[in-house]
């Protein structure tokens, strides 16, 4: 990446941090490099992966293997074959949830990116709302739950559960925090990787002159 494009990705960066664009206007930009987009995808997916594992206690290898295959495949250490492979060994099983895996696997990052975190927003809003309900239900069955309050016939109060609105916006932060970070990250390795390139060819320079 030049200087120029990197000055405008930081300036593109720069607007997403103060709400000037959206995400949406963020993850299209043309000046988003793919490969920041494809490992944000597989984050947003690797926390639902790790929610639907510790809640009900899943064997999530697949879905892993999917995950690391196509982070390397974004770094372009393993081929499109294998990617493709393992996309429809995913998609196949679909014990996970409906289309996710569709989303995280596609080959465009912007389309990855994007449509991988609107399905983790809701997946881990769901995942979490139920769990907590579930626990709640356990907790009255056995006459623990001190901390809510018991309004009748119709049922009880469980309004300290939190909406699936509130989750979802939950998530949504932290997918905003997230891509900021990994965009940020991007940005120090390139620079130090050009400035490493300068110093090693200005070291190469002075080494031809000094023959």
């Amino acid at each position: 990446m030049d200087n120029r494009t990197r000055a405008l990705l930081r300036q593109l960066l720069e607007d997403y941090q103060k709400n000037r664009i959206d995400m949406y206007g963020f993850i299209f930009s043309p000046l988003m490099p793919e490969v920041v987009l494809h490992h944000f995808a597989c984050d947003c997916a690797e926390r639902a992966v790790d929610l639907e594992a510790e809640i009900f206690g899943k064997n999530m290898g697949i879905e892993r293997k999917g995950l690391r295959v196509k982070r390397m495949w974004a770094d372009g250490k393993v081929s499109e074959h294998q990617r493709l492979q393992v996309a429809g060994k995913l998609i196949d099983k679909n014990a996970f949830c409906d289309r996710l895996w569709n989303h995280v696997m596609r080959p465009s990052g912007k389309y990855a990116a994007w449509y991988t975190a609107q399905k983790t927003k809701k997946t881990v809003a769901e995942l979490t709302f139920g769990y907590r309900v579930r626990s709640l239900l356990d907790r009255i069955r056995v006459n623990e739950a001190t901390n809510f309050i018991h309004v009748g016939p119709s049922g009880f109060d469980f309004s300290g559960l939190g909406s699936r609105e509130e989750l979802e916006t939950e998530e949504s932060c932290w997918q905003r925090k997230h891509l900021i970070k990994l965009v940020s990250r991007y940005i120090k390795i390139d620079e130090k990787a050009q400035q490493a390139c300068v110093n090693w060819t200005d070291t190469t320079e002075s080494l031809l002159f000094e023959i």
